[in-house]
Formats: C-alpha cells, sequence, structure tokens
C-alpha cells in the first residue's frame, strides 16, 4: 500500500487577487502574496518533516516478530 501526504499539505493554495485600482490596493495584494508564499513554504516544510518520518517505517514493519 503507497502512503500519500495528508491531503491539507498537497491542497492548492487559493491565488489572490488585485482587486480595486489604488496603490493600496497593490500593498494588500502583495501581502496576501507573501502570506501565501509563507503558508507554503510551511506546506513544504511539513511534507519534508512527513516524508523523514516515513524513510525508516516499511523496514520496521517487515522486521517486527509478531
Amino acid at each position: 500500500m503507497r502512503e500519500t501526504p495528508p491531503a491539507a499539505l498537497i491542497a492548492d493554495r487559493p491565488e489572490p487577487v488585485l482587486e480595486g485600482n489604488k496603490n493600496r490596493n497593490l500593498l494588500i495584494l502583495n501581502a496576501e502574496l507573501r502570506c501565501v508564499v509563507r503558508q507554503s513554504n510551511a506546506d513544504k516544510a511539513a511534507l519534508r518533516d512527513w516524508a523523514a518520518q516515513r524513510v525508516y517505517a516499511p523496514d520496521e514493519e517487515r522486521n517486527r516478530c509478531d
């Protein structure tokens, strides 16, 4: 059986959309885009942690003598 990462870690992030035509709207969009990047980086870090925990799990299961 193949394990897959938790769905929350591989789900798409919604892309922020520019609303309005003022400079302040660009500043808001910039902040939203930076937030999405930070969230995506956190997801990648969590995926690396998840994958690291799985590296030895199959061998450990095979070597059990229950």
